[in-house]
């Protein structure tokens, strides 16, 4: 009562005083929310109707409409709900338990169909709402419904389902769903890793529906044994029972993962009706697979066939996308995703932080991230990663702090991003901090992820003592991450010493990598030790090493044009060539030319960009006035009339 009453008196200071902006009201009306005070609630709504300064925050206004309905103010929230601009698919299921609360069926059923997204509460919220108006059939029919869709039935959705089979005396359905609940034992062991005393369970049944079967094909699958997945599929058919189409999504999941995509592609082609799944599955087993351009090309066969993409489609293209650095296909994918409902859903969200990011484009990738309704730990790693790529080091870590002040608690990439850009921006002391907050202020344990971090931040400004003392220091064996991050900065230092240490252990963890014999003939090489050069390349070929060819390609008018190092079978190759002479020339002179499109060219290499290239680059940028966004394995280098952002530390 005495908070009620401080409230109260807080709301009559408040409401006397006055205010012109959003946010006081949005605090204060937080407060009485947490009271579950809805006179004060009201008392303040009209107030700020009158004023005109709603709150624009879903989040706020959809706490403030559960509380109406907990409350069994329904009009209210009605009337809340149809003044929302940004209703996510909290807001829809909060009136979808109104209705069905109030059985009120018919509300509900419109409700349920105007919705743009749906999850597995908005099902059990309606299922429920039908079978406990008696409504069985409807109920049931939308039981189906759901499974069709992709979404996994619950125990409480299982229990509306039982309790519809009771209401329509139908003792066969109520088996079929029986054993649709025996199967999700089965699950809920493979769900736990338990996979092979899920199949334990699964041999000592007798009669095996396709249900069942599909349980137990799924759950090697989700456990990373494809390989049983393809037995257990060959049993099935051996067995008599025929697949249905969540069979055929896990049998080409699993030949994907198995390397088999020629196999995959010629069972996908003998499907004759294909869902969204089956689809979904292929453009991911693409993608996932290095085979990005099909990855695209089936994206929009799925279009032209009009079955509808869902989140995990949008996803997977935009991650293609981002691979490919294609702008141009990403925005186009972006346009998709609007109408069809999922440009604020949490993965294609993320997804598009990423390629925008990827794309050079930290600027659009921020106005996805602003606009996202709710944002998980994933979609800030996204931004945050994004600035520390593109060289916009500072801005990584502003955001890092804004999300330790929104109390969302970072995970072990995030730090990896947070002290990549400690590393880029060359800030030692603030990287050593962070480094120590892992364990101190956030509870986790340094990954090698992170040493590697602090063994590039260190190393670089040459404190490669200290960089060693922390190798020396590590709680398990160096990986090979470890190894390739001292040679780097043993590279950048000049230190031959170091470098041939790093380059020996690497040897020894991999024999076949060009890497470490490439970068220290380089190393030689600038120190005028030609004998050790030879020997490098000696070496290599009595191992028969052989350096990776290096690659790069670019998107002209949506065509990707691919790049390899003493490759002239382009069909453009002469203009190439002339070109590239010209430059050579004009850049020689130091002459400058107008330019001729302001648009930045986007360039993707497979590996490191050298010295000579980097610099090559520069001068490029300078003469033409344009600026060029080259992504390398490492970083992104974004060249500005003669400047780089990485200012020469990559």
């Amino acid at each position: 009562m005495k908070a009620n009453q401080k409230l109260r008196e807080a709301m009559d200071s408040f409401l006397a005083r006055g205010s012109t902006a959003a946010e006081p009201y949005a605090r204060l009306l937080l407060e009485c929310i947490r009271a579950n005070d809805v006179e004060q609630v009201k008392r303040l709504q009209s107030h700020i109707d009158i004023q005109s300064v709603q709150p624009n925050n879903t989040y706020l206004q959809n706490r403030l409409l559960h509380l109406y309905v907990k409350c069994g103010k329904t009009d209210d929230a009605l009337q809340l709900f149809d003044k929302m601009a940004g209703k996510d698919v909290f807001s829809w299921n909060v009136m979808l338990s109104a209705y069905s609360k109030m059985g009120e069926t018919g509300s509900l059923r419109a409700t349920f169909n105007r919705m743009p997204v749906r999850d597995c509460v908005s099902y059990n919220t309606t299922i429920a709402g039908l079978v406990g108006s008696e409504c069985s059939v409807d109920g049931l029919s939308l039981f189906v419904r759901m499974q069709t869709e992709g979404f996994e039935p619950s125990e409480y959705t299982y229990v509306s389902a039982l309790n519809a089979c009771s209401q329509l005396l139908d003792l066969r359905l109520g088996k079929q769903i029986h054993g649709r609940i025996v199967a999700s034992c089965l699950k809920g062991n493979v769900f736990c890793g338990q996979v092979d005393q899920a199949r334990w369970l699964f041999d000592g049944l007798g009669d095996k529906n396709v249900v069942l079967w599909n349980s137990m094909i799924s759950g090697y699958l989700k456990n990373g044994r494809p390989e049983k997945c393809l037995d257990l599929f060959l049993e099935m058919k051996v067995a008599g029972v025929k697949p249905d189409l969540v069979t055929v999504s896990s049998v080409l999941g699993a030949n994907f993962r198995s390397g088999f995509i020629d196999e995959a592609t010629r069972i996908f082609k003998e499907i004759k009706e294909k869902d969204g799944v089956c689809w979904t599955t292929m453009i991911v087993g693409y993608a996932q697979n290095n085979r990005e351009e099909d990855a695209w090309m089936l994206f929009n066969e799925m279009l032209a066939e009009n079955v509808k993409p869902d989140k995990y489609t949008f996803s997977s293209v935009v991650s293609v996308c981002a691979r490919l650095a294609s702008l141009v296909h990403g925005k186009v994918i972006h346009c998709k995703a609007i109408p069809n409902g999922f440009e604020s859903d949490l993965l294609v969200s993320s997804a598009l932080i990423d390629m925008y990011s990827k794309c050079g484009e930290t600027l659009d990738a921020r106005k996805v991230f602003q606009v996202m309704p709710i944002r998980n730990v994933v979609s800030w790693n996204a931004m945050i990663t994004g600035y520390a790529q593109n060289g916009q080091d500072q801005e990584a870590l502003e955001l890092y702090e804004t999300l330790l002040q929104e109390k969302m608690k970072p995970d072990n990439i995030t730090l990896v991003g947070v002290l990549s850009a400690c590393s880029r921006s060359g800030s030692v002391e603030l990287g050593k901090k962070y480094f120590s907050s892992i364990s101190e202020l956030h509870g986790m344990k340094p990954t090698l992820d992170h040493y590697s971090c602090m063994i590039n931040l260190l190393g670089r400004p040459g404190r490669m003592n200290e960089a060693l003392d922390l190798i020396n220091s590590l709680p398990e064996k160096p990986n090979y991450l470890i190894w390739s991050t001292l040679l780097s900065v043993a590279r950048v230092n000049g230190d031959i010493e170091r470098a041939e240490t790093a380059a020996k252990r690497l040897s020894e963890i991999d024999p076949l990598e060009t890497g470490p014999y490439i970068i220290l003939s380089n190393m030689y090489a600038s120190a005028g030790r030609w004998e050790k050069v030879a020997l490098m390349r000696s070496l290599m070929k009595d191992k028969k090493i052989r350096k990776a060819p290096a690659y790069s390609w670019i998107e002209i008018d949506y065509k990707v044009h691919k790049f390899v190092s003493d490759d002239r079978t382009h069909s453009q190759n002469e203009k190439i060539y002339r070109e590239l002479h010209r430059l050579m020339k004009e850049i020689q002179k130091a002459g400058l030319s107008k330019p001729q499109d302001r648009v930045p060219i986007r360039i993707l290499k497979n590996l490191r960009v050298c010295k000579d290239c980097h610099m090559f680059m520069k001068f490029v940028s300078k003469l033409l006035e344009r600026c060029i966004i080259l992504r390398d394995s490492n970083l992104f280098h974004h060249f500005v009339d003669g400047e780089c952002s990485c200012k020469d530390y990559w």
